[in-house]
């Protein structure tokens, strides 16, 4: 744990290096990107930046990652597999299908799975927004 944390460390003053204004991590080694949203993970400069220290980043050990998240009962699984068929069918053909464990994948590399600004993804998350009603915690995904 503390060798994935260093890495971390080291990750975060390589992108600061390159222009991103990220935070520390945490004692997990988690850097909380949340506040910049996807806009900063569409910046060319973050992507620059993720591909030029990407051989810095340590992969997350298995122990944390299964720690950062519960498992979804079988009906959050179901309304996950039911959003992205939905999100798919009405404007967002490229939105990613759930894993088996009913989460999005998670490659790290800073780039957004889907577009998320597209007039028909806008469309579609009205139009499919119902159905995540149905779930008291619907799957964001990973990271």
């Amino acid at each position: 744990m503390a060798a994935y944390v260093d890495s971390q460390r080291k990750w975060v003053a390589c992108m600061r290096h390159n222009g991103i204004d990220l935070p520390d991590p945490n004692t997990k080694g988690q850097v909380d990107m949340s506040g910049q949203g996807l806009a900063l993970k569409k910046d060319p400069k973050f992507i620059g930046a993720s591909q030029k220290c990407a051989k810095i980043r340590a992969t997350v050990p298995q122990g944390l990652e299964e720690a950062n998240e519960p498992k979804l009962t079988p009906a959050q699984i179901k309304v996950g597999r039911d959003y992205a068929a939905c999100m798919q069918k009405n404007g967002a053909a490229d939105f990613p299908d759930p894993d088996p464990d009913g989460y999005g994948s998670n490659d790290n590399s800073g780039q957004s799975e889907w577009d998320q600004d597209s007039a028909g993804a806008k469309r579609a998350t009205r139009v499919c927004a119902p159905i995540l009603g149905r779930s008291a915690n619907p799957p964001a995904g990973k990271g």
